[in-house]
């Protein structure tokens, strides 16, 4: 039953959260009438084969849970789910791109909060004004599609086996994908130099210019190459929100590769520089020396992150694993 359950998990995720569990129920009384018919016919129990037939014939999850969704009359029942999807997809994009300026915009200016305030106001009605452009634009398109009756191939061909497992641990959050690619985008452009951000500190009112040693050149690339590979993942998993074992690997050798450039990093002295070396900061010491044992912490602390998210990472491949093993034990 493994199978119906994955089915039953995917019609979920695109129904009205109020009605999931009463519809979901339903679907799988009329799934479960459905195969003991067919077995009460064959006098046998329905093998893979024949119970992916039967959810074939039921449907593409998408539009089985468009069958249960209120009647729409600019967009019919068949394209409402494409639609939607394309419209949270859009504001999700158009969210990002406008978050990812407002953070450009008051890092590289300095910080206030009055900036902050005014950045997010004018952001606002910009992200307002663009979302209705492109929703009007996708409504359009659906609208043409809807009375053009246009069909997409691919529900026809989509095969059941290849559904996430029917479990929420896999699934991945879209506000950390987000806040993900944003992070990554924002880091990028600092790398390579498009944008910056303040590099001074003030003792006594006086502005005091700190910056990178030059023992972070011989990482510039390494370090470039994994936060591109951190924001492609990143993108690949808002698009498809669920853990596959490929990207689960992917992220674990990504993670190993970045503890050891931190393990690099930790073993150089100095990787921040302070424009008065000799500057001492009263109780705290000499300002350089404490700039750089503060970054000492912070490969400590991001290393240890990355160890835990590699041991959830191994947890959720066990997962993925024993959910294969249930699928082989069944078939056989």
């Amino acid at each position: 039953m493994d199978l119906i359950d994955r089915y039953l998990h995917a019609v979920k995720g695109y129904l009205p959260e109020a009605q999931q569990n009463d519809i979901v129920a339903e679907l799988k009384d009329d799934l479960l009438s459905q195969i003991e018919e067919r077995e009460a016919a064959l006098e046998r129990p329905l093998n893979d084969a024949e119970l992916q037939a039967l959810l074939k014939q039921s449907g593409h999850p998408m539009l089985v849970a468009s069958r249960y969704r209120p009647q729409e009359h600019l967009i019919g029942p068949t394209m409402y789910p494409f639609w939607w999807t394309a419209q949270k997809f859009m504001l999700i994009v158009v969210g990002s791109v406008y978050g990812l300026l407002v953070g450009i915009r008051v890092l590289s200016s300095g910080f206030s909060v009055s900036h902050l305030i005014q950045e997010l106001i004018q952001s606002a009605f910009g992200f307002v004004s663009t979302a209705l452009f492109y929703a009007a634009a996708i409504t359009l398109v659906f609208w043409f599609f809807e009375r053009n009756q246009v069909r997409f191939g691919f529900l026809d061909q989509w095969n059941p086996t290849k559904l996430a497992p029917a479990t929420d641990r896999l699934r991945i959050k879209r506000d950390e994908s987000i806040f993900e690619v944003v992070f990554e985008a924002l880091f990028l452009l600092w790398w390579i130099g498009v944008i910056s951000f303040a590099t001074t500190f003030y003792h006594h009112g006086k502005p005091v210019p700190f910056s990178m040693s030059p023992a972070w050149e011989p990482y510039w690339w390494p370090i470039l190459a994994t936060s591109v590979a951190s924001m492609a993942l990143a993108v690949v998993n808002l698009i498809t929100p669920y853990w596959t074992r490929q990207r689960l690997l992917f992220r674990i050798v990504l993670n190993i590769v970045c503890i050891g450039l931190a393990y690099l990093l930790f073993q150089q002295d100095e990787l921040i520089v302070v424009g008065d070396a000799t500057l001492e900061m009263a109780k705290f010491g000499n300002a350089q020396t404490l700039l750089n044992k503060s970054a000492h912490v912070v490969l400590v602390l991001v290393s240890l992150m990355m160890a835990a998210e590699i041991v959830g990472d191994v947890r959720k491949l066990f997962a993925l694993a024993n959910h294969g093993n249930t699928r082989a034990g069944a078939a056989a």
